[in-house]
């Protein structure tokens, strides 16, 4: 280009421009270009940018600055060719070329800008060496003045400019061309300061900016559009957002892409509204899990992650089945299938996540709540899980524990009854059931049939006791010694002891466990009439000894006197005056030779001569005996004899003494009138027999009962008895190895029992007495 200017005086401080075959000062060209209507750019030898006219600045922006490189430079080239030279790599003119001009678009307007006319013109210095390059760019005429282009770019422009989200575009390098100003407040970075400046990692500084997966490089690289990924971008300051970004390919209208849109939304609110929901999901000890229409898992909380063996990341996505059994899916079709019906379905129960590898293999046991909504035309399912297995193991534990519990309570000896504070029974096991005669089930919930054997005074008293300190630990009752009435109405001896239950210190029931004393007291009575049989025994003993020497000393001077007396009767006359006294003298005598005798038989301790023999011929004989005496005529003799009797050995004689004496003493009893009943029987165990003497007389007084088989007592009046007949009694069943017992009613009459063996003993045993 020709320049209309002589060359001025050259200035040493100023870069050289050349321009034809002279040199021009660079300041000169100021005063001639700055306010040319079209955009001028000039270049040195070296490519770089040496002026910019005012069109030209305002067309480039900041894009393009004095000793930037030249524009038109391939690795540098910020204008796109267009139409027929679309393909072509534009530069400089080169050696031998002084002038090229093309169709292009300017890549930092672009989208927005209109099509360019560039025109470019070497600059040469003497000897036709290349010293820069003069550049015109001028609006395409021809197409700018068609009126349908103008109207596509004001609406792709106002679309753009209006764009509600942040966004920004791309050239094919990946270089910001241009970004809204919803993105300038979004990053912090400005238009001026971004475009042609920056790359869209520079702008965005996400962790995968550089890398392949750049949402941007994938979209220009694959061809499609991609939508919802969410990134975490840093802005100027440092601030991290968390964004979702969508993006798309931009082409021309030849296919090529040509650029990238990428618009971003600031998803700050719905991430924290996400961590609220997930620290409040993961703070419950349920697995929570939903899921889209197809199954797909689209949200675990942690509690599921762990409850499936999984991380959260990895449940994403996956299908209900391949983490879930085929009974939660089953139920979530089933639920899907109702859910057309426009109400939300709803399903719990109770399901096993993992199947038992052995025996002692325990499986988890979950309660499971599915639920199936419909929002808006998608169709949610959420899944509830919450892990009964400990529980259900605790509850185990607890039944074995309660029923080994109960076991013991029902099968304890003692009777254990616990009521509530209201006196209403809740426990009465067997033990009380065997003491008292109650059944459970006529107690337990009924306060009173329990006051039949437990009165109200009785309990206030009880609880008394155990709210003091008195009477042991405070509320608990020491063994205290009291007595119950059963349902027969008989006096129950026991040993009862008591204790409040409390929970968090409120009494809430009292628990009471008592021993039946009955046996034990049986026990201690028997004990004390061995006792006293043996003391008994030892006496009789000591009396037999006693005796046996008194008899054989009285009896020789018996013997002389009765002689005596009987050869002083033969020497009177019938009629002298004294033969009378000397009968009563003989009548005495023979009295008292009759008391030795007896005597002697008491002090006797050895059996005679034993044998086999029926105990009921021995009794016939002596019924046979007396029945036929004045005495006897009034009275009544039932014979209840076993004729299957067994025999036994002893001594059959003194046996029939024996059997003789109790008859006598009946009949003495009842005044010669009544009846007397004589019963024989085996033993239950036929190892021995049972005989009975009963009457109908008046009775044995209870204060004397004891003193029956005394030696010498008796309830005659002197001189009609000398109280040895039933010690001599004893004496005979004890050698026997038998025993005796006497029973009066408290109607009357008597009833003297013995025991004797198959085989007499030769042993002393004890005397035992019952009172009916």
């Amino acid at each position: 280009m020709k320049s209309e200017h002589d060359a001025p005086p050259s200035r040493p401080e100023a870069p050289p421009a050349l321009t034809g075959a002279a040199a021009v000062p660079v300041e000169f060209l100021g005063p001639l270009l700055a306010k040319f209507p079209d955009a001028v750019v000039v270049t040195n030898c070296d490519r770089e940018v040496i002026f910019l006219n005012c069109a030209a600045q305002k067309l480039f922006g900041e894009s393009l600055r004095p000793g930037d490189p030249c524009p038109l430079c391939a690795e540098n080239a910020i204008v796109e060719g267009i139409g027929e030279d679309a393909s072509r790599s534009w530069s400089c003119p080169q050696p031998g070329e002084s002038y090229r001009q093309v169709p292009v678009l300017l890549k930092p307007l672009w989208p927005l800008g209109a099509p360019l006319s560039l025109s470019a013109t070497a600059i040469r210095e003497a000897e036709n060496r290349k010293a820069g390059c003069f550049i015109l760019i001028r609006e395409h005429a021809d197409l700018l003045a068609h009126p349908v282009m103008e109207q596509q770019l004001a609406i792709l422009s106002s679309i753009l400019e209006n764009f509600p989200m942040p966004f920004f575009l791309v050239d094919p390098s990946l270089r910001v061309t241009h970004l809204n100003d919803r993105m300038e407040k979004l990053t912090g970075y400005t238009l001026r300061e971004v475009v042609g400046r920056m790359t869209c990692g520079d702008l965005l500084n996400t962790e995968q900016c550089g890398t392949c997966e750049c949402v941007l490089k994938q979209v220009m690289e694959q061809k499609r559009a991609i939508s919802g990924i969410r990134r975490v971008v840093r802005t100027r300051d440092g601030r991290k957002v968390q964004v979702t970004v969508s993006a798309s390919i931009i082409t021309d209208h030849e296919g090529r892409v040509i650029g990238g849109f990428e618009a971003v939304r600031d998803i700050t609110p719905v991430v924290e509204a996400e961590q609220k929901i997930d620290l409040l999901t993961d703070l419950t000890e349920e697995g929570l899990l939903m899921a889209d229409e197809d199954h797909r898992i689209v949200f675990a909380n942690s509690r599921m992650a762990k409850i499936l063996n999984s991380s959260r990341l990895e449940l994403i996505g996956k299908n209900l089945g391949e983490v879930l059994t085929s009974q939660h899916l089953h139920m979530a079709q089933e639920l899907m299938g109702l859910v057309d019906q426009g109400q939300r379905q709803e399903s719990r129960f109770c399901s096993i996540l993992d199947k038992p590898h052995d025996e002692f293999h325990i499986p988890r046991v979950f309660e499971t709540c599915m639920a199936i909504s419909r929002l808006g035309d998608k169709v949610i399912t959420c899944l509830y899980l919450r892990d009964l297995t400990s529980r259900i193991l605790i509850e185990r534990e607890l039944r074995k524990t309660n029923a080994f519990f109960t076991n013991i309570i029902r099968n304890s000896v003692d009777g254990i009854v616990v009521v509530d504070t209201k006196g209403v029974p809740l426990i009465f096991n067997e033990g009380a059931e065997r003491i008292l005669g109650y059944k459970a089930e006529d107690m337990i919930g009924n306060a009173e049939n329990f006051r039949r054997f437990y009165p109200v005074e009785v309990a206030a008293e009880m609880m008394r006791r155990m709210r003091s300190d008195e009477y042991g630990p405070p509320d608990k009752l020491n063994t205290t010694r009291m007595t119950f009435i059963n349902k027969q109405g008989e006096e129950v001896p026991v040993n009862f002891s008591a204790t409040i239950i409390r929970e968090r210190g409120e009494e809430v029931a009292s628990v009471g466990i008592f021993s039946d004393l009955r046996e034990i007291l049986k026990v201690h009575r028997e004990l004390e009439a061995a006792q006293a049989q043996l003391v008994h025994s030892e006496k009789i003993a000591s009396l037999g000894r006693m005796s046996a020497g008194v008899a054989h000393e009285i009896n020789n001077p018996l013997a002389g006197i009765l002689i005596y007396a009987e050869l002083l009767q033969r020497d009177l006359a019938a009629d002298a005056v004294h033969r009378e006294n000397v009968e009563v003298i003989i009548t005495q005598t023979m009295r008292c030779q009759q008391i030795v005798h007896r005597l002697l038989d008491f002090s006797r301790q050895s059996l005679g001569e034993q044998k086999l023999f029926d105990a009921n011929d021995v009794i016939q004989r002596c019924v046979d005996l007396l029945s036929h005496q004045a005495f006897f005529h009034n009275i009544t003799v039932i014979q209840q004899l076993d004729s299957f009797l067994p025999q036994i050995v002893g001594d059959p004689g003194q046996l029939q003494q024996v059997f003789t004496n109790l008859l006598l003493n009946a009949a003495d009893a009842m005044n010669g009138q009544g009846q007397i009943t004589i019963a024989s029987q085996p033993t239950p165990q036929r190892d021995g027999i049972i005989l009975t003497f009963t009457d109908t007389g008046g009775g044995i007084a209870p204060e004397i009962r004891d003193k029956i088989f005394e030696p010498f007592f008796t309830t005659k009046p002197p001189g009609k008895g000398t109280g040895l007949g039933l010690s001599i009694v004893y004496g005979v069943i004890q050698r026997h190895g038998g025993t005796i017992t006497a029973d009066s009613p408290r109607g009357g009459g008597t009833a003297f029992t013995i025991r004797l063996p198959l085989e007499a003993r030769d042993q002393g045993a004890g005397m035992e007495f019952e009172e009916a």
